[in-house]
């Protein structure tokens, strides 16, 4: 599939899922075994500028062959808010309410940047609901650590985001490959 036919596959209308009691916005095309969950990263969200071009870039080719499921994080986009930052245990709980409503017992799971290191924890933790595991763009660590020099340090990393936040700029940090792309900005 080409980008310029890419763009022409619409992409699905979202659906409320109540998940334990909170409300997540989802979207899911296509069909076929195994389910496919797209863990997106921090700000990834539905109701972002670029979820039509990601949907068209990543999803639709998927949902070619199997049934593809991206949701929005508690906490993020269209779901229920969350006070605080929800902990990697509750990210887990969250996606395991999302494949008990949508009826998968067993799921790959395709996680980038930061849903990495909630998908490997997912992983081991319950080994029996994941068929495959897919990390993309992920991390051990977000900031540099004592044993984990490969990256800045918080205050590095803080005073940086500060300042790009909500700007192209943002895109040379996270998606160099991207920065000059009108469409995705």
């Amino acid at each position: 599939m080409t980008i310029d036919a890419m763009s022409e596959v619409p992409m699905p209308e979202g659906q409320w899922l109540d998940a334990d009691g909170v409300r997540t916005r989802c979207f899911s095309a296509g069909s076929g075994a195994p389910i496919v969950f797209i863990y997106g990263g921090n700000f990834g969200t539905s109701e972002s500028a670029s979820s039509a071009y990601t949907w068209n870039l990543n999803l639709a080719p998927l949902s070619a062959q199997f049934r593809a499921i991206t949701f929005d994080k508690l906490g993020q986009g269209l779901s229920d808010n969350f006070d605080g930052v929800p902990t990697l245990e509750r990210r887990m709980d969250d996606l395991r309410a999302v494949m008990q409503v949508v009826g998968s017992a067993r799921a790959v799971l395709f996680a980038q940047s930061e849903g990495g290191s909630m998908a490997a924890l997912f992983t081991a933790t319950y080994p029996a609901m994941v068929e495959r595991l897919i990390l993309y763009g992920t991390m051990a660590r977000f900031t540099q650590a004592p044993d984990y020099l490969f990256m800045p340090t918080l205050a590095h990393m803080l005073a940086a985001i500060g300042k790009s936040w909500g700007t192209p700029l943002t895109l040379r940090g996270f998606a160099p490959s991207r920065a000059d792309d009108p469409v995705y900005c």
